[in-house]
Formats: C-alpha cells, sequence, structure tokens
C-alpha cells in the first residue's frame, strides 16, 4: 500500500500540532465554491430529505456557510483547534470522536481534512457510524492527500487507488467525481506551468455504509 502515517507520539502533541498550524492558517480557504456546488448536488442527488450535515476540520467554516447556503439546512462544523468558537456553526471537537446525538443521525458528512487523522481507518468507520440510513460521507482527495505531503498538521498520507481500497473495507463507494480545482481558462494567458497547482484534478468520493439504502 502507497501510504504514510505519521507515528502518534502523543495525544497531547497531536492536539498541539494541529491547533498550532491552524492558527497559522486561520485565513486560508482550500475548498473552492465551485467544489461546494458538487458537494451539495451529491448531497441532493444521494440522500433523499436531507436535515443535518457535518463539516469535519473546517479551520474558519467556510464550507459551512456555504453548504448552508446552498442546502438551506442545519449544518455544523467541527475544528479541533480552540479557534473553533470565533466561527459560526463551528463546535471545537475532535473529528475522530463521536456525539452520542450524531450516532444515525447525520444526513451527510463533508471532509478534506481527513488526512489530518492519526488513525484513518477507526475515523472513517466512527463517521460511517454517524450516518442516516440513504446518508453519505464526501471526501476530497488531491494529490495534497498523497504520502509525499505528510507534514506537520497533514498525518497521514495515502494514493487514490489504495485510498478507495481503504474505504471499500469500511463501506461501499458509490460514486467518484472527477473535477478541476479551477478551469484552464481562468488563466486564458498564463503560462502552463504557472498554472497547473492551481487548476489540479480533484475527486470527491462518495461513501456508504455497508448495508445501507443506496
Amino acid at each position: 500500500m502507497t501510504m504514510k502515517l505519521k507515528t502518534l507520539k502523543s495525544y497531547d502533541n497531536y492536539v498541539a500540532t494541529q491547533t498550532t498550524v491552524n492558527k497559522q492558517k486561520l485565513s486560508h480557504v482550500w475548498v473552492t465554491p465551485k467544489e461546494l456546488r458538487l458537494v451539495a448536488a451529491c448531497v441532493r442527488r444521494h440522500v433523499s430529505n436531507p436535515k443535518f450535515g457535518l463539516c469535519h476540520g473546517v479551520r474558519n467554516g467556510f464550507e459551512v456557510k456555504g453548504l448552508r447556503e446552498l442546502l438551506g439546512f442545519e449544518i455544523v462544523g467541527t475544528e479541533i483547534s480552540d479557534s473553533a468558537t470565533q466561527f459560526e456553526n463551528v463546535i471545537q471537537w475532535d473529528f475522530h470522536d463521536v456525539k452520542d446525538e450524531w450516532l444515525n443521525g447525520v444526513d451527510f458528512i463533508y471532509s478534506n481534512s481527513w488526512d489530518h487523522s492519526y488513525d484513518p481507518e477507526m475515523m472513517i468507520q466512527r463517521w460511517l457510524s454517524c450516518l442516516t440510513p440513504d446518508g453519505v460521507c464526501i471526501l476530497e482527495w488531491s494529490r495534497n492527500h498523497l504520502p509525499k505531503s505528510v507534514y506537520r498538521a497533514d498525518w497521514f498520507g495515502i494514493d487514490l487507488p489504495d485510498f478507495l481500497s481503504m474505504l471499500r473495507r469500511q463501506g461501499v463507494v458509490e460514486d467518484v467525481i472527477r473535477f478541476n480545482r479551477v478551469e484552464w481558462t481562468q488563466f486564458p494567458r498564463q503560462p502552463l506551468r504557472w498554472c497547473k497547482g492551481l487548476v489540479l484534478p480533484l475527486r470527491l468520493i462518495v461513501l456508504r455504509a455497508k448495508g445501507q439504502v443506496s
């Protein structure tokens, strides 16, 4: 398997590292409005009558705000750093943990920060335990999730085929959507070499728990 997982020295060290990097990047936003529209479309297509969603590892809550506007129902973001309290509809929470009221009660979970996990298989198992009978996890994968990108707060890296295999051990991969983070047409006069890192092909992986309604 092509993957890399940092050694967990202590839980306190993990939280401290995540918090430090979070505050250094607090104004940074990775997810684009285009991706949020695709996530919202996935939710509408795969989930009947959704009423509640979670976004894990949201930093400043950009995706929470965007998806609430697009979908029009209750969505809460989690962030392990104490900076979470600065942002509306974001709670300070370790995404490895599950609130009792989330069990079998979440219509969708979205994350592009799953690579911050110190135990990714346990994390996915717990997220799947939160889903309603037709709920889905929607996970972003890009080359920034590869093993070579493991550094500081990015605890885990894996290539796409092995990530899909890992997910299939836990649940059912229902869809894999390929798209570019931004389009080439946004840079009509820029050299190709300047644009590659911005265009960046991404995947949205739609995952269900085994035995769920599809």
